[in-house]
């Protein structure tokens, strides 16, 4: 991180206007930095839980329009399925490699445009662990089955591709894998998501444990899914 020395009262007052007027710039590009860095999850990029719970006061706060009160929010807990396996048997650099690649799937697919006032670009975060979350604010509700369906399918088609790459790459170098590397393959095949899903207007207070319970309902039923509390 950049390094910056705050200046005392007593300094900042003997600046030039010119140096002073420098210096602001300087301090407020280091406070957005600083404020980065507290609110991004280091391994994906995403946001981070600390961003979710900001992002979910700062929208408390926006008054709503009529025409938004015919809208809701939906927030979404993601998480990755038969994953543990992956970092057991082939250790957490290969495990953080694949869940960089789930957040960029994931990011691509709350990204939707169903019509010319149906455009969402929902809120992607790194909730802990093996576990993602998604904030889709001001939304029709007849919407959220298909991004949360969207969300399934596409991480699904992301695994597959990963394997398709690894695959070819192979091929083109006259590699033979391994038991343990066809192994690996196969258990990329086999990661999904389930999604526990909760909609909720300005009071969020209990959408976390909503949410949580959704996606427990999931899990029962066999994973590789979504359940809208």
């Amino acid at each position: 991180m950049e390094s910056f020395k705050m200046l005392g009262e007593k300094e900042l007052s003997e600046l030039p206007t010119e140096e002073l007027k420098e210096y602001t710039l300087k301090l407020t590009r280091y406070a957005r930095m600083l404020e980065k860095t507290a609110y991004t999850d280091p391994l994906t990029g995403l946001r981070n839980r600390h961003a979710l719970e900001h992002d979910l006061k700062e929208f408390k706060k926006k008054e709503r329009t009529s025409k938004d009160k015919e809208k809701t929010h939906a927030f979404l807990i993601v998480d990755v399925d038969n994953f543990k396996g992956v970092n057991d048997n082939y250790g957490h650099g290969t495990g953080d490699h694949i869940l960089r690649r789930l957040a960029g799937a994931l990011e691509k697919n709350t990204r939707v445009s169903r019509g010319q006032d149906r455009v969402y670009e929902g809120r992607s975060y790194r909730w802990g662990g093996d576990e993602f979350a998604v904030l889709l604010v001001d939304i029709n509700p007849e919407d959220v089955p298909y991004i949360a369906k969207r969300i399934v399918n596409g991480i699904k088609s992301q695994a597959e591709k990963s394997v398709k790459a690894l695959e070819r790459l192979w091929r083109m170098k006259g590699y033979e894998p391994s038991d343990t590397e066809r192994n690996l393959l196969n258990d990329i095949r086999n990661v999904s998501v389930s999604i526990g899903v909760t909609l909720f207007e300005e009071q969020y207070k209990d959408v976390f444990r909503r949410a949580d319970e959704a996606l427990y309902k999931v899990k029962q039923k066999g994973k590789n899914g979504y359940h809208i509390a």
